[in-house]
């Protein structure tokens, strides 16, 4: 056993960027002015989830002789507490529905669109300073909970992000460092 193999997070960011930007490749390479920070996350982290599915194949006399993968689906999921950041306005209400500024003024339009996809990069500090970045090639919001406005609570997007498989059948990139460069 090797204690010094655990670890804890903390974020480094949330960014997103247009459906079909390039694709970083390793933990440490500063992303492209494309990426925008899209938030703090709260308190909760981020829980990245799986969810599996298979079918039981049976022979004549009902015993299971094999079980086939039909599904594997993963998720991530966060609050996102930057409520007043218009990237994360744009991430969940589309971009062509955010318009202004908040010093100019700011308009949001709520329809029955479907959610955009785009490029998603989880940034994320080991407690020893390892850099662990995920990478989305592509994600859309899958989910939005209920946002509550409360004196003693930050008001946030509680989002889930669904990961669609990429050109490559890949999900989801995760690349480590242990220097940033």
């Amino acid at each position: 056993m090797n204690a010094t193999e655990v670890t804890t997070g903390k974020l480094g960011g949330v960014f997103r960027a247009p459906a079909g930007t390039t694709l970083p490749t390793d933990a440490t390479t500063t992303l492209a002015s494309t990426f925008k920070n899209i938030g703090e996350v709260s308190e909760d982290g981020i829980t990245k989830s799986y969810s599996y599915e298979s079918e039981e194949i049976k022979n004549m006399n009902g015993a299971v002789v094999l079980t086939v993968q039909t599904s594997k689906n993963v998720s991530f999921a966060f609050k996102d507490i930057s409520l007043l950041n218009i990237d994360a306005m744009k991430a969940v209400y589309g971009a062509d529905n955010v318009t202004g500024t908040l010093a100019n003024g700011l308009a949001i339009q709520e329809n029955d669109d479907e959610p955009e996809e785009a490029v998603y990069v989880l940034d994320l500090v080991c407690s020893d300073g390892t850099l662990h970045r995920t990478v989305i090639p592509r994600g859309k919001i899958s989910d939005i909970g209920d946002i509550v406005y409360k004196n003693n609570e930050a008001a946030g997007y509680d989002l889930t992000l669904a990961c669609l498989n990429d050109n490559s059948n890949i999900k989801v990139y995760e690349y480590f460092s242990e220097e940033e460069s």
